[in-house]
C-alpha cells in the first residue's frame, strides 16, 4: 500500500492486488474464467460496498437507477415494442387497454424516471455528508477511544 494526498489534502491509500494462478488439472483450467469473474466482483462490487461510508444513499441511488431504466424500458415497450411485457402475462396490448388502463400504464412508466431523479443526491446532501464526515474525523482524532473499524470506515481506498 502507498499513501497519496488527494486534491482535498486528505490522505488516501491505494492498494493494488495481483493474483497469479497456475492451473494443474483440466478442471482447474475450466475454473480459471470463474475465478477471474469472482475476483472482479469481489474487488469492484463487494469491497467498495464494504467500505461505503454512506450505504443507504448508495442503495437509494442504485434503486433509482434501476427503476429509471425499468420505467423507460416499459415506456418503449408499450409505445414501440408491441407490449411484450403485457402480453407475456396475459394482458391485452397497450393499444387495446381501456383509457384508464392506458393512463395507469403511462403513469407507471413515468414513475421510474421520477424515482431516478429523486434518488440522486442533491448538492446540499453531498455537502452535509462531507461536513459530517469531517466532523467525525475531527472527533476521532481528539477521542483516543475510537476503534480501528470506525476510523477505517471513513478512509478512502482506491482499488485499481
Amino acid at each position: 500500500p502507498t499513501k497519496n494526498e488527494n486534491k482535498n489534502n486528505h490522505d488516501t491509500t491505494t492498494v493494488q492486488l495481483t493474483m497469479e494462478y497456475t492451473p494443474e488439472s483440466p478442471l482447474a483450467v475450466l475454473a480459471t474464467p470463474l475465478l477471474v469473474i469472482d475476483n472482479w466482483l469481489a474487488l469492484n462490487v463487494l469491497l467498495p460496498a464494504a467500505i461505503d461510508p454512506l450505504p443507504l444513499q448508495s442503495f437509494r441511488r442504485l434503486m433509482g437507477i434501476l427503476y429509471g431504466v425499468a420505467g423507460m424500458a416499459h415506456g418503449v415497450d408499450i409505445t414501440l415494442g408491441g407490449s411484450v411485457l403485457f402480453r407475456s402475462v396475459g394482458l391485452p396490448p397497450f393499444s387495446q387497454l381501456e383509457p384508464v388502463g392506458q393512463l395507469y400504464a403511462c403513469l407507471w412508466c413515468a414513475v421510474g424516471p421520477l424515482a431516478y431523479i429523486l434518488s440522486q443526491p442533491r448538492r446540499n446532501d453531498r455537502m452535509n455528508a462531507s461536513h459530517n464526515t469531517a466532523v467525525k474525523k475531527k472527533r476521532s482524532t481528539t477521542n483516543p477511544t475510537t476503534t480501528a473499524s470506525s476510523s477505517s470506515s471513513r478512509s478512502n481506498v482506491s482499488v485499481d
